[in-house]
């Protein structure tokens, strides 16, 4: 007959719980202050003893049942068989051990090994100290926990095990489940069961979330979706678009990446930047590399052009490389394209600064009179900063690192939505998301849960 508990180990519910309380070690006198003679042990000597220390532990068994206990130093599958749980539950065990002498390890292992497996391994610096090792497991069909117990060392102690049987955990359905595309939403997702706080995320690998929406660890989606009707970009630049310093070979680190990534599967991205390209290539190039990508189908189609920095740096004046941006700008726009320009902070150490000064300057005043948006990267604070984590600078430009790179997709996402007349929410359109949830509660036990979100028009 198990005792029943009312709910003073931590981390446990306060409504009655029906668990073992083992008193490791003494095989006679029925139950005392709630503690149950041993009958789940199977390897292991019964060793009397009445010096273990309790100081700083929380909850700590009687100071009664310290002086009971089984040693080991021999590793062994069945030390402790725990029968008659519920079958595939989860149960919060509490193991109670000392160690003999300094230096000790005390080793735990549960069966079968691909339901949990962890190793104490620790030099403590007191003999007959206490300790308390908690984890959460799950019966098997047969309504059995088995634990394997060994010393390293001079033997150590086992005294006593709490098994507490965890209430079932779940994730409650959601409603609503239908939200406007491109109106804030909240919702919050509950659970059944449990112990509070719960801790909650996407599940590694499941669906996506709409893009502008994320799940918090308290639960609540949140954020505004949107979904946008097929559209396309097109990056023209130099190196700073197609790579970034860490893996030049890595485009999934690049701002144009990044972007398609963010945008999702309605927006193709087209990055035809080359390294060390100036914007007289581009405008040579455009014929055959950009024109024949435009398709009047899309909702959305852009022209980034993010160049002229190698062109002062080669020697080209600021006027000949200006009006080369203007010719290509200009070109887009009569075939269709809304275009982005883009200028950036200057680099101190490239050579012909005034020249780079006084382009950015002629880009600045008149990017109206042939583009439809400007992104100014010297208006992103952290930019201006010059920390090593998000780029660096030489005779060559700006080199974006990875979280360089991360802000400048921040600054071209805030000009696309700002190209549409009537903001981004022309661009919308209807689609349905399904992801899984997964929320773990501080018992440690893990639910999991699939929802769709439908984006509505």
């Amino acid at each position: 007959m198990r005792p029943t508990f009312f709910g003073t180990i931590a981390g446990t519910p306060s409504e009655p719980i029906t668990i073992y309380r083992i008193d490791a070690g003494r095989t006679t006198g029925g139950v005392v202050d709630g503690w149950d003679v041993d009958t789940f042990s199977v390897v292991g000597a019964t060793y009397a003893f009445s010096g273990a220390t309790l100081t700083g532990l929380t909850n700590p068994a009687p100071s009664a049942v310290y002086t009971t206990s089984r040693y080991f130093n021999v590793y062994s599958a069945e030390t402790l068989r725990v029968t008659g749980l519920t079958p595939n539950k989860n149960h919060k065990i509490r193991i109670h051990w000392w160690n003999a002498a300094i230096g000790n390890n005390f080793v735990v292992q549960a069966y079968p090994l691909t339901t949990y497996r962890e190793a104490l391994v620790k030099n403590y610096d007191a003999t007959s100290q206490a300790h308390i090792f908690e984890v959460s497991l799950v019966s098997d069909g047969d309504g059995v926990i088995s634990l394997a117990m060994s010393g390293w060392g001079t033997n150590c102690f086992y005294s006593g095990i709490e098994v507490v049987e965890v209430p079932n955990y779940t994730l409650r359905a959601m409603t609503p489940t239908s939200f406007p595309n491109g109106v804030a939403m909240s919702q919050q997702l509950t659970a059944s069961g449990g112990l509070a706080p719960f801790t909650f995320s996407r599940k590694p690998g499941s669906g996506a979330l709409p893009w502008g929406v994320t799940l918090g660890s308290n639960g609540i989606l949140s954020g505004t979706p949107l979904v946008y009707r097929p559209s396309q970009i097109i990056v023209e630049g130099d190196s700073r678009s197609s790579y970034t310093i860490e893996e030049p070979s890595d485009a999934a680190r690049t701002w144009p990446s990044q972007l398609a990534n963010e945008l999702g599967d309605n927006f193709t991205v087209h990055n035809v930047a080359t390294g060390g390209t100036t914007v007289a290539t581009m405008l040579t190039q455009y014929a055959t590399e950009v024109e024949p990508l435009r398709d009047s189908a899309k909702a959305l189609d852009v022209f980034i052009l993010f160049g002229g920095y190698n062109d002062i740096s080669s020697g080209r004046t600021a006027a000949d490389t200006y009006a080369d941006i203007v010719t290509l700008c200009s070109q887009a726009q009569a075939d269709g394209f809304l275009v982005i320009v883009a200028i950036q902070s200057l680099c101190t150490s490239m050579p012909n600064l005034s020249e780079m000064d006084s382009l950015i300057a002629s880009i600045e005043t008149n990017w109206e009179t042939f583009a439809d948006a400007l992104v100014d990267l010297r208006d992103v604070s952290e930019l201006n900063q010059t920390p090593l984590d998000l780029f660096y600078t030489d005779s060559n430009g700006v080199h974006y690192r990875t979280p360089g790179a991360t802000l400048v997709k921040d600054a071209f996402l805030d000009a696309i939505k700002s190209l549409t007349p009537n903001g981004p929410t022309s661009l919308l359109t209807d689609a349905d998301f399904t992801f899984t949830a997964s929320s773990k509660d501080a018992n440690g036990s893990i639910a999991d849960r699939e929802y769709t979100i439908t984006v509505t028009p």
